[in-house]
Formats: structure tokens, C-alpha cells, sequence
């Protein structure tokens, strides 16, 4: 991912806080291992304090027993989620993984991102010094760190 798009990530899930923000990562897979970023599609979070009976099996609150809410959860607009397929799809690329900021904590993935997240996917994650670290989630919902490289020329 070049600078210019992480800059661009970094400067919209900032846009929100406190509340955690999210993007979709979209481009078009290298190769089996390698993936190259085009575009970064920014969304609104639409989490609401409602949405906590979806995912009745989490703790919903957090170190400081604050209830969750887009503070500590997100959720993309399917809305949002569906123009950003349909453009991709014209532009010959997809969606492969979505981005979101831990506006209060690390770059690593919560119990919550682990659980939901989608598998076969690459979550980015923001901390709140902005360092932006990247996970591809498994089937067996094993997570693995990977490299945010800033151009393809790096892997040739």
C-alpha cells in the first residue's frame, strides 16, 4: 500500500474519533500470498448499542466497563458495503479486507475482531498512535500478522 493511501486511511478513521472508524480495502490479488491496495473506501460506522444482541455470547463492555458502542465496536453500512462491490466489480478489482481503528488500544485484534471477523480475509488495524498493522484471518480463525508493504516493486 502505497503512502498516499495510507496516509488516506490514517487521516479517515482519525476523521471519527473517538469512535472507531472503518474502511474496505480494495484492489486485486498478485498472487496467492500477495495482494496489491488501489483504493481505500472509507465508511461510516453504523454500530448500534442494539446491534450488542447479535453477538450475545461477547462481553459487552469494555476495560472500564463502559458499554460497547462504536467507542469499541463498528460496523460497516451495507449500503456502503454494496456500492463499494459493484464499483470494484467495474473496475476489476475487490474488496479484500476491511480496515478499522482501535481508537483507545493496539493494532492487534480483539477478542471481537477475532470472533466476527470475516475469514479468508486481511483486517488492518489502527492503533491509537496510528501505527497500522495488517492480520489475515484463517479458516480456523487462526490469525496471522503480515507485512503492509508500501509498493509491489518490494516483492519482484
Amino acid at each position: 500500500m502505497d503512502l498516499r493511501l495510507r496516509t488516506q486511511l490514517q487521516q479517515s478513521l482519525n476523521a471519527v474519533y473517538p469512535e472507531e472508524g472503518c474502511a474496505l480495502i480494495i484492489g486485486h490479488r498478485l498472487n496467492v500470498k500477495q495482494w496489491l491496495v488501489d483504493w481505500i473506501w472509507p465508511c461510516c460506522n453504523v454500530w448500534q448499542k442494539n446491534d450488542s444482541e447479535m453477538f450475545s455470547d461477547l462481553d459487552h463492555t469494555d476495560e472500564f466497563g463502559v458499554v460497547a458502542g462504536r467507542r469499541t465496536r463498528f460496523a460497516v453500512d451495507p449500503r456502503e458495503q454494496l456500492a463499494a462491490q459493484i464499483w470494484a466489480r467495474h473496475q476489476q478489482m475487490s474488496i479484500f479486507g476491511v480496515a478499522h481503528s482501535h481508537p483507545n488500544g493496539e493494532a492487534t485484534p480483539s477478542r471481537y475482531d477475532l470472533d466476527w471477523g470475516l475469514v479468508d480475509s486481511i483486517f488492518l488495524i489502527q492503533s491509537k498512535d496510528g501505527h497500522q498493522r495488517a492480520w489475515w484471518l484463517d479458516q480456523n480463525r487462526d490469525v496471522v500478522e503480515i507485512l503492509i508493504c508500501q509498493d509491489v516493486s518490494s516483492f519482484q
